[in-house]
């Protein structure tokens, strides 16, 4: 009997699940599914003395020499590449292009299962039933779609999601059940049958709204997980649309992704918390019918206006100058600042894109000025920007 066989039958006798048995036996819940999963998976001597005392001693004598015949085992349990379990779960083909991998030089990627991208791997927390998945967050392609695969995995869930819904030119098609033909890839409908999910599950994923207020503490236990299964799913249709050469961004390298983007780096970078940023903030001038607008809001500790945050494409600026770098800095000198004196803050920060370019990423690092105000006059200057202190009653 296998390793395998000998687990499934000893869950169903005992009237364990996977995340039962974990917890008895100490055995990580990760490493019981790639028991279940790979049948030439032989554990250490370790690992079964754990089982053992749960699920009954494992006769040796059972195992069929048969099973050993392609793979040597130890109690080396990482004996056996990653690379080479995931490149035969994928039947030796490239996950975006399906190529067969055979002699072709490879590229592994391991998949962050964090839905919104924006918490620390590895961070301490309990680990729900619903979230325990069959699959290994790891993925094969070939050389030439790697760095297809590798800019993906820059993206959040949110953005993947619109990549692979976006109008225009060489769409994801896929023949539909429910409509008896093939159709692209359109809205949260279609990529929810092409996924095999609830459209429920896509709208939660794609939603940009926070329903609880997040203190630091609670981000570092708390922490948004999305199936392994449909992570890795996601991330091959996203490169898979990435990689078409027909394919411009067009509207989609609009605000919605560049803000979203740069609300990750100042929760990333800067600590600040979600409910600190507030999304397309408009103020009217106080004795006037003038509203002033930035893409972005930045409050402070206290909740007060710290730093209007503004989105610059350059793609119209670039036919005014000789190179895009003229262009960029003539951006980050017009009409921002004026704004931002209006909404009396006290840091402007512009990201800068060019909506022409077949790139989601933008074209530098923040550009951010400070401004002074003291006897009656006015310097801005280029500048950092602070980090979030956390106040004591915060939480």
């Amino acid at each position: 009997m296998s390793i395998r066989l000998w687990l499934e039958k000893g869950l169903k006798e005992n009237n364990l699940t996977v995340a039962g048995l974990a917890r008895k036996s100490s055995v990580s819940v990760s490493t019981l599914y790639r028991l279940k999963l790979y049948d030439y998976r032989f554990p250490s001597s370790k690992i079964m003395q754990k089982l053992e005392k749960v699920l009954g001693v494992y006769s040796k004598e059972e195992f069929k020499l048969g099973e050993t015949l392609t793979w040597h085992f130890t109690d080396d349990y990482e004996e056996v590449p990653i690379e080479q379990l995931t490149l035969n779960k994928q039947n030796h083909r490239c996950a975006v292009c399906q190529t067969i991998l055979d002699g072709k030089k490879t590229e592994c990627f391991i998949i962050n299962l964090h839905r919104m991208k924006n918490y620390p791997e590895g961070a301490s927390r309990e680990v729900y039933a619903d979230e325990i998945d069959t699959e290994e967050p790891y993925v094969v392609t070939c050389e030439d779609c790697s760095h297809v695969f590798e800019e993906v995995m820059n993206y959040t869930y949110p953005e993947m999601l619109k990549i692979i819904m976006a109008p225009g030119p060489s769409p994801i098609t896929f023949f539909s059940k429910e409509l008896n033909k093939d159709v692209a890839i359109t809205n949260q409908s279609l990529l929810a049958e092409r996924l095999h999910v609830n459209q429920s599950t896509i709208s939660r994923i794609i939603s940009e709204k926070r329903k609880k207020r997040e203190s630091q503490s609670y981000r570092s236990f708390k922490i948004d997980l999305i199936g392994c299964k449909l992570a890795i799913s996601i991330h091959v249709l996203c490169a898979e649309r990435r990689l078409e050469q027909s394919f411009e961004p067009g509207d989609i390298l609009d605000k919605t992704i560049s803000k979203s983007r740069l609300r990750r780096e100042l929760t990333e970078n800067f600590k600040y918390p979600d409910d600190h940023l507030i999304s397309d903030y408009a103020q009217k001038i106080k004795g006037t019918d003038f509203t002033v607008k930035c893409d972005l809001m930045v409050l402070d500790e206290q909740f007060e206006k710290l730093a209007a945050c503004f989105i610059a494409d350059i793609t119209n600026e670039k036919s005014e100058h000789a190179h895009w770098l003229d262009a960029l800095e003539s951006v980050s000198r017009k009409e921002y600042i004026g704004l931002a004196l209006c909404m009396r803050v006290k840091f402007i920060i512009i990201q800068v894109i060019d909506s022409s370019r077949n790139t989601l990423f933008p074209l530098s690092e923040l550009i951010i000025y400070e401004i002074h105000q003291a006897n009656y006059q006015i310097t801005i200057s280029l500048s950092g920007f602070r980090e979030f202190t956390e106040p004591d009653n915060y939480y």
